[in-house]
């Protein structure tokens, strides 16, 4: 996250300031790699960059909000999910076809 980019902190900058600016200036919630898991405990306790337990909360709301919102913690069974068997159907021609008379066109906005 901090090393080999155009960091603020510079080419001395640790791994627990680039999580807490990261949280506190950057609005970056989410985490791809392993910087926040390993930093994230230090870099509060430490009150490095100021970064608090309010900026984590506010991090781990807006990332469990973000897979609430996506359905991501919804059951299987909550959609009724096509299978292969539902390709080509009678019934998916059919809803083609409504979406393709009824929904928007690309050439509405040309």
């Amino acid at each position: 996250m901090y090393t080999g980019h155009c960091y603020p902190g510079g080419p001395n900058a640790t791994a627990a300031q680039a999580t807490a600016l990261a949280l506190i200036d950057g609005q970056c919630d989410i985490n791809s790699g392993e910087t926040y898991t390993n930093n994230i405990e230090q870099a509060v306790q430490n009150g490095t960059e100021g970064l608090t337990m309010d900026d984590v909360d506010r991090a781990l709301f807006n990332s469990l909000k973000q897979r609430f919102d996506l359905g991501l913690f919804d059951p299987k069974e909550a959609y009724d999910w096509p299978t292969r068997d539902d390709i080509g159907t009678d019934a998916s021609m059919e809803l083609a076809l409504q979406v393709e008379k009824n929904g928007p066109s690309f050439s509405q906005f040309l």
